[in-house]
């Protein structure tokens, strides 16, 4: 399976260039613009985390999607986004964030 994973910081200046333009009257979709396999981010987090994280695999459930992603084109038109977070510095820096405890 793959995922488009998407740092809530990316998203939050996507909000925020929003807010700066008129309404369009359309969904803009916001979103990394880019796939990765779950093993890939399984794999990330015991990089960043150093947990085993153990995988169970069986078969797909029943209407499972194979892939989900997104198109950000509109959004990097309208918006000027693109988003600068990528897998494994977005799991690191929500890792350093759980590591630090409650604000």
């Amino acid at each position: 399976q793959r995922r488009d994973f998407t740092y809530v910081d990316d998203v939050v200046e996507a909000t925020v260039a929003a807010l700066g333009k008129p309404p369009v009257g359309a969904a803009i979709n916001i979103a990394r613009g880019h796939t990765e396999t779950l093993s890939h981010v399984i794999d990330t987090v015991r990089q960043v985390t150093g947990a085993p994280l153990p995988i169970d695999r069986g078969p797909a459930e029943k209407g499972d999607v194979r892939v989900t992603s997104a198109d950000i084109s509109l959004a990097r038109r309208l918006l000027g986004y693109a988003p600068k977070t990528d897998l494994t510095d977005g799991i690191r820096r929500q890792w350093e964030h759980v590591l630090a405890g409650p604000a």
